[in-house]
């Protein structure tokens, strides 16, 4: 197949779709408003005169109906319903694939009516929608969207990555590692973290990364200082790959505190090296997370709650590696990258059989 893909190039996860159907020998095009941050297939920037963001990317309609015209791809597949998956639409392109992310289907159609209308107008011109979650697929069909026109896969974990978790030794340990691994926007609340954090008992021995980059940063940092976190908790900002799946690999619960998600990849990572996981209680969550069993679950912004989930995961050893180890196994069992981007490349290819 000739594919092209619309999306966010500076997007890891873009990047992860785009590499995956070329090593598998199709013909790979890429084209993106944003730079990348590694190299990409074919990659064709595309340049918006216009930097206001609601009209920055309509700006780009006629420039994505060039490439396409030059290009003649097999399958269009644009990555967020808001700006790529609207201009996937506006291509007149078939068979085009939509790719939701999450929040441009649980929280940007909410926002007015406007915003809903973009969302539904986009996905109605799509053959085939994607999303990572049962909650997400929920939302779709709100939006307008035929089920059958919808394909639930989560994104996953590289078998290599899965390997390394299978082959942690889990183990009592006095010194705990905590670690953060969502950005640093309101949307995922880290603010609620560090509030949690601040109410451990001083007697406990833990310390806590906090990684990505985001406009919270600053403001997160200064509120670290003025609770007396310096010492026990460090920003790292986004690391290199290999030094963040080693991080992982040596760290030992993991806490998600976004208010909103689909399926989280970076839960789904953390599960796979053998962490213990305390997430907030959305349905995004609840869809990998069930209670005592493969991790715990906390309120929506309760630093209270998540301080004393953190504590008795600090405290017993036992809960501890129980966890971990069960969340690895409902990984394995649902979660790796090459099996579930398989079922995407048949879907791929049945459309572009069908069309």
């Amino acid at each position: 197949m000739k594919l092209l893909f619309l999306g966010d190039a500076s997007s890891i996860h873009f990047a992860r779709w785009a590499h995956y159907f070329a090593q598998r020998g199709h013909e790979v095009f890429t084209s993106s408003a944003e730079p990348p941050k590694e190299e990409l297939p074919n990659f064709r920037r595309l340049s918006s005169p216009i930097k206001w963001w609601p009209l920055r990317y309509l700006a780009l309609k006629g420039q994505v109906r060039q490439l396409i015209g030059e290009l003649s791809p097999d399958l269009v597949n644009a990555h967020f319903v808001p700006n790529y998956g609207l201009l996937g639409a506006l291509s007149g392109f078939h068979p085009l694939v939509i790719s939701t992310w999450g929040s441009d289907v649980l929280i940007s159609p909410h926002k007015s009516f406007l915003h809903k209308a973009r969302a539904v107008y986009a996905l109605s011109k799509a053959n085939l929608v994607t999303a990572d979650a049962k909650v997400s697929h929920i939302e779709l069909i709100h939006l307008g969207v035929k089920s059958e026109k919808v394909v639930v896969m989560p994104m996953g974990v590289p078998k290599a990555f899965l390997e390394s978790g299978r082959k942690k030794a889990l183990e009592k340990k006095e010194m705990v590692t905590i670690i953060s691994c969502r950005r640093l926007e309101r949307l995922y609340n880290v603010e609620t973290l560090l509030l949690a954090l601040a109410r451990l008992k001083t007697a406990r021995l833990w310390q806590a990364f906090i990684l990505g980059e985001g406009s919270q940063r600053r403001k997160l940092e200064t509120l670290a200082g003025q609770l007396n976190l310096g010492d026990k908790v460090s920003f790292m900002g986004v690391l290199p790959a290999s030094y963040y799946q080693e991080l992982l690999l040596k760290s030992d619960i993991y806490v998600s505190t976004a208010l909103s998600d689909s399926t989280s990849v970076s839960l789904l990572e953390a599960m796979a090296a053998k962490l213990a996981c305390i997430v907030t209680e959305i349905p995004g969550n609840s869809e990998w997370i069930k209670v005592m069993e493969n991790g715990l679950t906390f309120v929506r912004r309760n630093a209270k709650m998540l301080a004393y989930l953190i504590e008795q995961l600090v405290d017993d050893n036992d809960l501890r590696i129980k966890l971990a180890e069960q969340a690895f196994e409902e990984v394995e069992a649902k979660a790796i990258w090459e099996e579930n981007m398989a079922e995407m490349e048949k879907a791929f290819l049945k459309l572009v059989e069908k069309d």
